[in-house]
């Protein structure tokens, strides 16, 4: 069996109707790896809670974009949660062999913590990160962070937790977004 390459989502646009321009430049770079190994791309990110009318989710926005630029063999999941730890547990629990996941360089650093925590440091270790060009990340981003590093630390209760605070009361209008 194949690997396939995790492209981890990012952004929408401002009304949630399409993937935004960070999520593209993952996914053009998601393009290429497959050129260069073969992988099954896989799509996983769900539902967000910033658009309670978002028509689909962004797995299926994101298997669209490649269907638009001739990749049709995508697998698309849904993740339970909005956000990198869901769309990891998705893949994992596909009968699919992970191989590669492919986000923005800081991202990837981030995420490479949370499968250390998920599954142990030696899986961690083997698979494949693929970094976009350059880091997509504005002044905000760069001062969040360095916070979004330790918040990886909490037991995942916690994490749970505070990003149920984050997007079901009114502290949503807070955007940790880069």
């Amino acid at each position: 069996m194949r690997g396939t390459a995790l492209v981890l989502g990012c952004d929408l646009t401002p009304d949630g109707s399409d993937i935004g321009p960070l999520t593209i430049a993952r996914l053009a770079r998601a393009l290429q790896h497959h050129k260069e190994t073969g992988e099954q791309l896989v799509v996983a990110a769900s539902w967000s809670p910033r658009h309670p009318k978002q028509k689909f989710t962004m797995a299926n926005l994101m298997s669209g974009w490649l269907r638009e630029n001739g990749y049709f063999d995508a697998l698309v999941l849904e993740a339970k949660r909005f956000n990198t730890r869901g769309e990891l547990q998705a893949w994992f629990a596909s009968d699919r062999v992970c191989s590669s996941i492919i986000s923005d360089p800081l991202h990837l650093r981030r995420t490479k913590i949370i499968v250390r925590k998920m599954k142990g440091k030696q899986f961690a270790d083997l698979l494949v990160y693929v970094p976009t060009e350059a880091p997509a990340m504005t002044v905000k981003g760069q001062m969040l962070e360095p916070l979004k590093r330790a918040f990886l630390y909490l037991p995942f209760w916690a994490q749970d937790g505070m990003i149920y605070l984050l997007h079901n009361t009114p502290l949503r209008k807070i955007n940790l977004s880069y």
